[in-house]
């Protein structure tokens, strides 16, 4: 809000009111990144559910305060762009969580991006790696149980890795070792 003599002052010399707002509300600043621990990022291990929730401290900005009321963006860290939305891992924009269910497939080290875009579209971004490391578990299954599924693979485990499906897998996966 304008202060009422500077509001009066401007009017009256026809000054545009926004830039007497900038003048004297300041310029947008960019958020920025707080310092973020990458060791803190959890492995996932193959067939292990990945679910980690972005800190609220991550980012700040001056004028939108925290990670929390900025818009975040998820993307490789190669090339700046969105994860594709069949990738093992995918970011829940309103819970600012990373989940995903990596496979076999996945095993390795994985560079993505996170950037943070406040009101004003400034952005910050961190970079960071999650660790598909391959399953020890898996080497000491004395069974293996095949489940033939009646739909397409991909939206089956896009949905497993985003529902409480995921859990109840996970803990007959388990039980069944």
């Amino acid at each position: 809000m304008l202060h009422g003599y500077a509001y009066l002052a401007a009017k009256i010399a026809n000054v545009n009111l926004s830039v007497v707002r900038q003048f004297l509300d300041g310029p947008n600043l960019s958020p920025c990144t707080n310092e973020f621990d990458c060791t803190m990022m959890p492995q996932a291990p193959v067939g292990d559910v990945l679910r980690y929730t972005v800190p609220d401290d991550t980012f700040h900005d001056p004028e939108d305060g925290n990670t929390a009321n900025l818009h975040l963006l998820f993307q490789t860290f190669e090339d700046d762009l969105s994860v594709a939305p069949d990738s093992w891992i995918q970011l829940n924009q309103t819970s600012r969580t990373l989940y995903g269910l990596p496979l076999d497939d996945d095993v390795g080290r994985h560079w993505y991006k996170l950037v943070a875009v406040d009101s004003h579209g400034r952005l910050a971004n961190m970079t960071f790696q999650v660790h598909v490391p391959p399953n020890p578990l898996q080497q000491k299954l004395s069974h293996e149980f095949t489940v033939r599924l009646d739909i397409d693979y991909q939206p089956f485990l896009y949905k497993v890795a985003q529902s409480q499906l995921s859990t109840l897998l996970h803990v007959f996966y388990y039980t069944c070792i």
